[in-house]
């Protein structure tokens, strides 16, 4: 928070003074790997912080190094979009964290329950591979009960409020709906937050436009998952859809 105050990143309360607002969620993935006895702290935020870069990364790094979704690895994935409202330009992101007791990626087909520009319709060989995998986690699901957490933010650089971001923050659960089956069950902690990078303003756009970003936070989130699924890595007790079947992939 001290680092987030110095930039002048918060909440302004006056005489150049700002409260930092940090807002926090971690994924159950305990026993992955790792030393269990580290606990995310306000180091971990300031590491970060520096850490943090303008070009996305995506995979099986960072808070999605342990991840697990459906038996699968998980991961960290991206999305965005742009939405025009009043002849005005906004741009709508994702970052999701997959780490899901349902499964991200479709069985019928071997591709990810939402869209991805790089995801094909596999090769029956490797259809029947993933289909193997499948039935092996559904007959061993009870070995995943607790450790089940898909977190993500949405954000864009429209002006909204509280409210319009509390909108924005329960359509982009559609979009865990839309890419995640099945989602929201009682050994699940989803969660979604969301903000906007508007430079601070008294003017904020009406409730349609709120709902067109809305409807946006949905398929961006969506669609950042499926490029979670997409990018990660295997782990020793979780294949990676595009090791387990690589014609998924286009090249």
């Amino acid at each position: 928070m001290d680092e987030l105050a110095a930039r002048g990143l918060g909440h302004p309360v006056g005489n150049d003074l700002v409260v930092p607002v940090v807002p926090t969620a971690v994924i159950f993935d305990l026993g992955r790997g790792g030393d269990p006895a580290h606990r995310p702290t306000a180091e971990f935020g300031r590491r970060a912080l520096r850490a943090a870069r303008a070009t996305p990364q995506h995979g099986s790094i960072g808070a999605g190094t342990g991840a697990v979704a459906g038996g699968l690895a998980g991961g960290v994935g991206t999305a965005s979009t742009t939405v025009t409202i009043d002849d005005a330009i906004y741009r709508v992101g994702a970052v999701m964290v997959v780490n899901s007791f349902g499964s991200a990626v479709d069985p019928s087909t071997g591709m990810p329950f939402a869209a991805h520009h790089l995801a094909r319709r596999p090769n029956a060989a490797d259809r029947r591979a993933l289909r193997t995998r499948l039935d092996h986690v559904m007959a061993n699901r009870h070995m995943a009960l607790t450790t089940n957490t898909t977190v993500g933010v949405v954000a864009t650089d429209a002006p909204i409020d509280r409210v319009g971001a509390g909108r924005l923050a329960t359509l982009a659960h559609d979009g865990l709906a839309r890419a995640i089956s099945p989602i929201h069950l009682s050994v699940d902690g989803d969660t979604v937050f969301a903000m906007s990078t508007a430079a601070s303003s008294d003017t904020t756009i009406n409730h349609r436009g709120v709902d067109a970003l809305a409807a946006a936070a949905a398929a961006v989130t969506a669609a950042a998952i499926a490029d979670a699924m997409m990018s990660a890595e295997s782990a020793p007790d979780a294949p990676a859809l595009c090791d387990l079947c690589p014609s998924v992939r286009a090249r």
